[in-house]
């Protein structure tokens, strides 16, 4: 059974994520991220990483970006008619150094699921935003998390993105998930 990701409480954005300018400084350059019905830009100094074997039953990790090294996040496996499946899965980075961040992008799908109140819209969609200084990324010495929820097409089940920052320079940090977050493109039936 995949490690359940547990949802930051804390105080919430009623900020909206339009999207990103257009044009984008000279010294910052972009990656694309696409797939699952999911695109967005982001910093091409982040590094993308996917697992194909951080899946539940109810949930898995579309992709993890950061700043710093990752490492695949499940270490015991089991094998189920020909299928490897991975028992535990934490996060990919384990020790987050000053100064980086660690986003991860994950899809779920739960039975009777009830949608937090919606703070924000991302990609159009009604979405919920919150902040938190004390949560799960606090073990990897992380000073904020930042937890998106998009209701997808389907019901009951969402897109998550979780951002667990280490300052300093948690502004920057800030202003670069808001830019992402702009530009996320959701495909019409997802």
């Amino acid at each position: 059974m995949a490690a359940v990701i547990v949802l930051a409480a804390g105080c919430s954005s009623a900020a909206s994520h339009a999207p990103a300018p257009s044009a984008s400084p000279a010294h910052v350059t972009s990656a694309r991220f696409d797939g699952v019905g999911l695109t967005f830009s982001y910093p091409s100094d982040w590094q993308a990483a996917t697992w194909n074997d951080d899946i539940s039953l109810n949930s898995w990790m579309i992709v993890a970006l950061s700043t710093t090294a990752q490492q695949d996040p499940c270490d015991s496996s089991l094998t189920i008619g020909g299928t490897r499946m991975k028992l535990i899965c934490e996060q990919p980075v384990l020790q987050l150094p000053p100064g980086r961040m660690l986003v991860t992008w994950t899809e779920h799908g739960f039975r009777n699921w009830h949608k937090p109140v919606m703070t924000t819209s991302v990609s159009g969609r009604p979405a919920s935003e919150t902040h938190a200084m004390e949560s799960w990324c606090k073990q990897l010495g992380g000073t904020e998390t930042i937890t998106v929820v998009i209701p997808r097409s389907l019901v009951n089940n969402w897109y998550q993105m979780d951002a667990c920052l280490r300052g300093p320079g948690l502004t920057g940090a800030e202003a670069q998930i808001t830019a992402m977050l702009g530009s996320v493109r959701i495909a019409h039936g997802w």
